[in-house]
């Protein structure tokens, strides 16, 4: 039987469908890599493979080769021992031909984020700033440094955009459309805002997750239906499998679903066993604090719901995160607690200069310096975060049977509680 995939390098020849182009920083200098993957390689040996995420040097092709799908001949080299990803270096004396009727976004995707880069850079003072609000806007991040303060700590979730991004736009978005044209027009036009979004983005599973989440909630309150977040998530899940039904062995197709699951079905189960140490208050008895035990209690308050979100969706990923870095820092524990709030704040501090930058330019104008001046302190917490909070939770490698199990057993979990969920 012919394999599915090589794992040694192979000369051949093959169509190559673009999906994106990634800037990468080393030390030294640049370097951009259009990503996507072969619609078929045929090998010099006779075999054929399929489907086959890959990568090539752009200094090996131009900008506008990236218009459509191309043929290629060169050698697929994979980067790991497992196949999971290769790159392609191409033949220098054999040309690149473009496959007809076909189309790729690939080049129009990079282009208008390089000028939208370009733009945010120009807003902020510090560098390290403008570096973050372009990994929360576009998901593209060139810094190395923040990238190892983020990793170092556990948080690279907050670097790449993902549903909760994707949703504080939405909100952002849909408030100011609601308070301009009737609900309804509002609905469709949000929906078609989020889908250029989608485009300029590229179809990441996170991205593709968030995106045909939203679009199913948007579209079922226009049809007014009743919508469960549970129901909205396991359709969303549903598409993007069979979209790609490869896409189930990718890490962050696996992280982003679990972690939205464990938000949406055990984060109340999570809350309740929060009420131990933080108790719920009705209105009568709180009406008769002063304004001193008011201003505690909704600190306890704030404290339950972050705790409760945190408890739930470090419960289902810790065990999912040490079966494939067979590492997980402590510290991101501590940090998650207010860090997400932080940066989300910032990015609606973002939304809102830049709106009144295109009424009133001197509001924009104080708004930024304000956010550049939040954001850069909260960067400032991560990179020098105290030594004593790098302490990790390691382990050998695991099987993934127990933690299938660990997993189906948290599914179950709020219903031996007789936990039910809430609709929107």
């Amino acid at each position: 039987s012919r394999p599915i995939k090589p794992l040694i390098p192979v000369h051949g020849v093959g169509t190559f469908v673009p999906k994106e182009i990634k800037t990468y920083s080393s030390h030294y200098k640049k370097a951009q890599y259009a990503r996507g993957y072969l619609k078929n390689f045929h090998s010099d040996e006779g075999n054929e493979y399929k489907k086959i995420p890959c990568s090539i040097p752009m200094a090996q092709c131009s900008l506008q080769s990236m218009h459509s799908h191309i043929k290629i001949h060169g050698t697929l080299t994979p980067k790991d021992e497992k196949g999971s990803y290769y790159r392609l270096s191409l033949d220098k004396d054999t040309p690149i031909q473009r496959v007809p009727g076909t189309i790729s976004l690939a080049s129009i995707q990079s282009a208008i984020k390089a000028k939208l880069t370009q733009k945010l850079k120009t807003l902020f003072i510090h560098r390290d700033v403008s570096d973050l609000i372009c990994a929360l806007t576009l998901g593209d991040l060139e810094s190395r440094m923040l990238k190892y303060d983020f990793g170092r700590l556990g948080l690279q979730h907050i670097l790449a955009i993902s549903g909760f991004h994707f949703g504080l736009i939405a909100l952002f978005l849909g408030a100011v459309l609601r308070w301009i044209v009737p609900r309804q027009l509002a609905n469709a036009l949000l929906l078609c805002a989020l889908t250029l979004y989608f485009l300029l983005l590229g179809p990441s599973p996170s991205i593709l997750r968030a995106y045909l989440a939203l679009t199913l909630y948007i579209i079922a309150k226009m049809a007014s239906f009743c919508v469960r977040p549970i129901n909205i998530l396991s359709v969303a899940l549903i598409l993007e499998v069979t979209l790609n039904p490869e896409i189930i062995a990718h890490v962050g197709f696996q992280l982003s679903f679990l972690a939205t699951f464990a938000l949406l079905h055990l984060s109340p189960f999570a809350g309740k066993y929060m009420l131990k140490f933080f108790p719920y208050r009705t209105e009568l008895i709180a009406l008769e604090f002063n304004v001193f035990e008011k201003a505690c209690y909704l600190i306890c308050c704030g404290l339950r719901s972050s705790l409760s979100l945190t408890l739930a969706i470090n419960v289902a990923l810790v065990p999912l995160c040490l079966l494939h870095f067979h590492t997980f820092p402590v510290a991101g524990l501590i940090y998650n607690l207010f860090l997400p709030l932080g940066f989300s704040l910032s990015l609606f501090l973002l939304l809102f200069s830049l709106i009144f930058s295109a009424l009133v330019p001197p509001i924009g104008f104080w708004v930024t310096q304000i956010n550049d001046s939040f954001t850069h302190f909260l960067l400032s917490m991560i990179s020098h975060s105290p030594l004593v909070l790098d302490v990790y939770i390691s382990t050998a490698q695991i099987k993934a049977l127990p933690v299938i199990f660990f997993l189906i057993t948290l599914v179950f979990l709020p219903f031996i509680k007789r936990s039910s969920y809430g609709q929107i």
